[in-house]
């Protein structure tokens, strides 16, 4: 029996490892025109479909597969960036990003 607490924990350390070791791009979405935190920005792999949400701070953590992947930035108001990134095994990342505001000037509208 005591045998079989160790098989089973040295599997469930094994796997613990295993995940630990993923490969994260985290960093800063900011604004361009004045370095502001952008809340709520979203940033998304077109390859695997993971994504995040920037915090209050505009920080984002985005854990993702070991290989190549084209990270999109976005948020209403803002037009958005893409960037390529390559990741190997347990790479952590440090991306940080400014987006510029896609605001357009339009005439006056009467009702």
């Amino acid at each position: 029996m005591k045998n079989l607490y160790i098989a089973l924990a040295s599997v469930v350390f094994t796997l613990f490892s295993i995940y630990s070791q993923g490969q994260t791009v985290s960093g800063k979405i900011t604004s361009s025109k004045d370095n502001e935190p952008l809340t709520g920005a979203i940033v998304r792999s077109k390859e695997g479909g993971q994504g995040a949400a920037a915090d209050i701070d505009g920080n984002y953590t985005l854990k993702l597969t070991a290989g190549k992947h084209t990270l999109e930035y976005g948020l209403v108001g803002f037009a958005s960036v893409s960037k390529e990134v390559t990741l190997k095994d347990g790479q952590t990342l440090t991306l940080d990003i400014q987006l510029d505001d896609d605001s357009k000037l339009t005439d006056e509208v009467v009702v």
